[in-house]
């Protein structure tokens, strides 16, 4: 069996608690990662720095923790975590969602089977508890649809997702794209051919709702994503349409109340 690498950033607004759940649904797995690289992305509260000395202490051949001195961002923070990551298969997991239990025993076996270069699955949102289940973010699962898929929204589920480590290098890791990192480079990797697929199961539970809608409102996430959007048709894989289609459809739901919003993502957008 390959090993397996999985990559997290954290930086100091998280919560220790919701760290500590993180962490642990990753040593509760059906298959044990063989390195868990932890990204500290600028100085840390003391609270989150407990909570990774305690693992640290329990676990000191699991850990690879690196430290910035000021924070540069998640696609500097990734970026660093691929180029330091020891092993080929690498999985994305958030500081504050929670894996399911089996995820990455699933993901490594199919993406050797079948030979995939990045593979992820479906999310299930919740508020307060994994149990609580506010919606579900369905993404295609084959090629074909992913590409279609790709031209409008998002086509992985970012914190389910493993690649092959040497493939994301080969087109230039992560790029500094402001809340879009994780889509641009899947776009990258559709452009150089790569094999991309989902699973059909739910791999992460994810933290959601009022706050994370918050955080899609305001000139700032428009702003982003008209620059997200115009290296896409930049690059040649959007057309004007999509462009348009995108730039204008994101602007409009960001200028709108939050629960306005939330009740778009929520009851529109997902299941």
């Amino acid at each position: 069996m390959e090993k397996i690498s999985v990559l997290m950033s954290v930086y100091r607004k998280e919560n220790p608690e919701y760290l500590k759940k993180s962490i642990g649904s990753l040593l509760k797995q059906t298959l044990d990662p063989n390195e868990i690289v932890i990204i500290k992305d600028g100085p840390l509260t003391s609270e989150l720095n407990h909570v990774l000395n305690n693992y640290l202490k329990d676990y000191p051949t699991l850990f690879s923790v690196y430290e910035f001195k000021e924070n540069h961002g998640l696609a500097y923070a990734l970026a660093y975590g691929v180029q330091h990551a020891k092993y080929e298969y690498i999985a994305r997991m958030d500081s504050d969602d929670v894996a399911a239990t089996d995820r990455l025993e699933k993901q490594l076996k199919t993406m050797v089977k079948d030979n995939y270069d990045i593979y992820g699955g479906q999310i299930e949102e919740f508020e307060t508890e994994t149990q609580e289940i506010i919606a579900k973010r369905e993404v295609p699962t084959d090629l074909y649809h992913i590409k279609e898929f790709a031209h409008r929204r998002n086509p992985m589920n970012h914190m389910t997702v493993m690649f092959r480590r040497s493939k994301i290098l080969e087109i230039g890791n992560y790029h500094g794209i402001n809340g879009f990192e994780d889509y641009e480079l899947w776009v990258r990797a559709i452009q150089a051919g790569y094999k991309l697929g989902n699973s059909e199961d739910v791999f992460v539970y994810v933290r959601a709702g009022h706050d994370m809608m918050s955080r899609r409102g305001g000139l700032n996430y428009i702003k982003n994503n008209f620059e997200a959007r115009k290296v896409f048709k930049q690059s040649g894989f959007y057309n004007s349409k999509d462009f348009l289609i995108t730039t204008v459809g994101i602007a409009a739901t960001s200028l709108i109340p939050d629960k306005l919003r939330y009740f778009v993502y929520y009851k529109l957008l997902r299941k």
